[in-house]
């Protein structure tokens, strides 16, 4: 039996979510700057007390924000530099988590 091009299903097309896609954009960007607000304010503090786990783990939600806003290349800056922090110490665990965050960084430019 022979389908007709009419009744072949499409392939679809991925479209990539950006921030402007919220249905509360404003909302949505003055959520994440206030994020961003309080990582900057941790993340001197963590350095000033030595805790580079902390550290690490701070500069990695930076970097999952500004991945949120659609700044890819920011977001890559603050994974690499707390993947670097998180091989120093050793933990292996958050290094596998943002080597995770890494790869979902590229994965979302390879589908611009």
């Amino acid at each position: 039996m022979r389908v007709s091009s009419r009744n072949r299903p499409r392939p679809r097309r991925k479209h990539q979510a950006t921030p402007t896609d919220h249905p509360n954009f404003n909302e949505f960007l003055g959520e994440q700057q206030e994020a961003l607000d309080f990582f900057n304010q941790a993340l001197p503090i963590y350095q000033a007390v030595g805790d580079r786990r902390y550290e690490a783990n701070t500069l990695s939600n930076i970097g999952l924000v500004y991945s949120a806003l659609g700044e890819q290349q920011k977001a890559l800056d603050f994974y690499n530099q707390a993947l670097q922090i998180l091989r120093a110490v050793g933990d292996r665990g958050g290094e596998a988590g943002t080597l995770n965050n890494i790869g979902t960084v590229y994965s979302a430019l390879g589908t611009c």
